[in-house]
């Protein structure tokens, strides 16, 4: 668990000890109550911890579904590259003096690292030796199949996909999240008035603050 899932947890726990104990404990009913609290204002706490807690638990589950999308995108990335790699390997061993092909294929030089760069090598490489039977022919020699260099391109294509994917998780974690630590944020002022007003009506009974999860210097 992060840190920050420790904070958000632990800011429910407390606000959960602190409600449902002013709810149930009769003193501090009557204390509370004495001083504005009564069963409507507790409820009103109690509908803002249900809310932190239902947006808490959908926040999480946005987190969750942004983690898979971005390993399903890295693991396809890792697919791509490797498969591109070896048959990369094998082009420039057939194209050597081939000059044309190497420019046309996009063979010259080194592999580039950056994601979009890479994508478009690819894509070059397959749609020129799908598009070009002769260099099909040539690359063939090496047990390179047009089965292969059909899904090496299929999974350039489906990147695509999966990168949209992952933003569009991505996105929606972030709102989940906003809206999370607003009704965090929410439930925190309501805290905050209620261990105010608690202090000052049970000041002569610490013992019931700590109860309530109030801290007492």
């Amino acid at each position: 668990m992060s840190q920050v899932d420790q904070s958000v947890a632990g800011q429910l726990s407390s606000a959960k000890v602190m409600i449902l104990n002013a709810q149930t404990h009769e003193k501090i009913k009557l204390y509370m109550a004495d001083m504005g609290y009564d069963d409507e204002s507790l409820k009103q706490g109690e509908s803002l911890l249900n809310v932190a807690m239902e947006k808490a638990q959908s926040s999480e589950l946005e987190r969750l579904e942004k983690s898979e999308s971005h390993k399903l995108w890295l693991d396809a990335l890792t697919d791509t590259t490797i498969l591109y790699k070896q048959l990369r390997k094998k082009a420039k061993a057939v194209f050597r003096k081939d000059p044309f092909a190497m420019s046309q294929l996009d063979l010259m030089g080194d592999m580039p690292n950056a994601y979009l760069k890479v994508l478009s090598v690819i894509r070059t490489f397959t749609s020129g030796l799908l598009a070009k039977e002769e260099w099909m022919l040539k690359i063939q020699r090496l047990k390179v199949t047009k089965e292969e260099v059909e899904l090496l391109h299929a999974k350039v294509e489906g990147m695509a996909t999966l990168r949209a994917s992952y933003y569009k998780e991505k996105g929606e974690s972030e709102n989940a999240t906003q809206v999370r630590d607003q009704a965090l944020a929410d439930l925190e002022d309501w805290k905050h008035d209620f261990k105010a007003v608690a202090r000052i009506a049970m000041e002569d009974e610490p013992q019931l603050l700590e109860v309530l999860g109030i801290m007492v210097k």
